[in-house]
């Protein structure tokens, strides 16, 4: 999903019909986007006010991800406690956000309940755009910071330990608060990327 198409804003690029859809006052603006060579180029780029403006995606998408890697590049508006990234399982959840002292927190919890995460205090730089990069699997959780691996978990489980991936959402997870800033070029890949994909 990169917002550049004006009259499918969330457009699946894959060709799978993934398309997402706008909520409440979830919007595409013209921006400075950021690029691999920390350059900017004007373009199009997701806008979420942290009030009720979020994206969904569609459910059961990512259910049978043994691994995966979420990236996307994320400029936060205001840290506080939310998630960028999230999907919901019958049990369980898989989260990318900060937590309230501004900490980055990648997180599985599997349909059992059991919870595990990365946290890694002052990788979350306000007002700037910024890499991240959720990677889950065989190899384990591997968090990535601007291409650099900032953090590890031990545990092997992706989307497919959640209990279904029902409720996918960009800028809004339950019972915390919506997003607030600017992502783009988010990917959800059916792989382990390794940190030279990265």
């Amino acid at each position: 999903w990169n917002f550049d198409d004006p009259l499918q804003p969330m457009f699946d690029a894959t060709g799978n019909g993934h398309h997402g859809s706008l909520k409440e006052d979830a919007s595409i603006v013209p921006a400075s986007q950021p690029d691999s060579s920390s350059l900017s180029r004007l373009g199009k780029v997701l806008q979420l006010d942290g009030n009720d403006s979020y994206i969904d995606l569609p459910t059961h998408i990512f259910r049978d991800l043994e691994e995966a890697t979420v990236e996307a590049w994320v400029k936060w508006g205001n840290i506080k406690e939310t998630r960028f990234f999230n999907s919901s399982g019958e049990n369980g959840d898989f989260g990318i956000g900060t937590l309230g002292d501004g900490r980055l927190h990648f997180f599985i919890a599997d349909a059992e309940g059991k919870l595990r995460s990365i946290e890694v205090q002052g990788a979350a730089f306000h007002k700037e755009w910024s890499h991240i990069a959720a990677v889950s699997g065989k190899r384990g959780m591997r968090l990535y910071f601007n291409g650099d691996q900032i953090g590890t978990e031990g545990y092997t489980g992706s989307f497919s330990s959640i209990g279904g991936s029902m409720t996918n959402r960009v800028g809004r997870a339950y019972n915390i608060s919506d997003f607030e800033g600017q992502i783009d070029e988010l990917r959800v890949w059916k792989v382990a990327r390794s940190e030279v994909d990265i």
